[in-house]
């Protein structure tokens, strides 16, 4: 949710955005650390876009209600549409399941790591990038050809 937000804030900078959070009513925090760092890279999106903004000017609606285990929701709305995107958690399994990768990525390093660390974003933003430039490039030859073919033919 963190890389999906900052990339879509980079890209709508011009939309509004909004975050949404529900947990149980037994929750002590509010707004959530989550939703917090949801609009730092809100925040970062926007500024590496060349949108000036901070993280206090993120509205968060925090809700605390029965016995959710949690949703977070960024609202991305512009003039003519509205994109959302949401996470919600049915059982506390994934955090565990989560927290063993996390564990097994940290034994034996020290130092300061994200769950992007862990999941190793950066490889897989990276590979994806290196197949959408080889796809455009190939797009281009292809259009390229096509327009050189037409050329003989009008001569």
């Amino acid at each position: 949710m963190m890389l999906l937000t900052n990339i879509a804030s980079n890209i709508l900078n011009n939309y509004d955005f909004q975050i949404t959070e529900v947990h149980h009513n037994k929750k002590k925090d509010s707004p959530s650390g989550t939703a917090k760092k949801i609009a730092v890279e809100i925040v970062k999106g926007l500024n590496s876009s060349g949108r000036i903004a901070v993280a206090e000017n993120i509205p968060i609606n925090a809700v605390r209600a029965g016995g959710v285990i949690g949703r977070h929701e960024v609202m991305i709305v512009g003039e003519e549409d509205k994109i959302e995107i949401i996470h919600e958690s049915f059982s506390r399994k994934a955090f565990a399941a989560g927290a063993l990768r996390a564990v097994k990525f940290l034994h034996k390093k020290s130092g300061y790591y994200e769950m992007a660390d862990v999941l190793n974003l950066g490889r897989v933003l990276g590979e994806y990038a290196q197949v959408e430039k080889n796809s455009a490039n190939k797009r281009y030859v292809l259009c390229n050809s096509k327009s050189e073919d037409k050329d003989e033919l009008a001569n």
